[in-house]
């Protein structure tokens, strides 16, 4: 369940979201193999996974850890919002299921992610 911090928008809190569960899941791990498998695996996993762009998919991930690959700011630069919030809640979910949380825990996840969001929106 999340706060009432009503005015945080749910692009924000996916999106900080998204940050905090690709750092928990590849940390300091900044392998282009690893993001490609992973990207692949959730394809599969999701019953919608065909609509998930891979390039897009892993250029976000790569994105998010300050990865310095070839491509990487280019891909993201063309992506709306709309399109970036899209994909990172396809990848959220299964990076979520992955650590096989309890209610509890996924709730605790849930709000540090929308504290973020309200911090970063009370600051814009």
């Amino acid at each position: 369940m999340l706060g009432r911090t009503a005015a945080v928008r749910p692009a924000a809190i996916i999106g900080f979201a998204f940050n905090l569960a690709v750092q928990r899941r590849f940390g300091q791990n900044k392998d282009l193999d690893d993001i490609i498998r992973f990207v692949a695996e959730t394809r599969t996993f999701l019953s919608e996974g065909r609509d998930l762009p891979a390039k897009e998919a892993e250029a976000l991930i790569c994105a998010t850890l300050d990865m310095d690959s070839p491509g990487v700011a280019e891909t993201v630069d063309r992506l709306d919002v709309g399109t970036i919030t899209e994909i990172e809640g396809q990848l959220l979910f299964k990076l979520v299921s992955d650590e096989n949380l309890s209610r509890q825990e996924l709730d605790d996840f849930l709000l540090q992610a929308e504290a973020l969001a309200a911090q970063w929106q009370n600051q814009a």
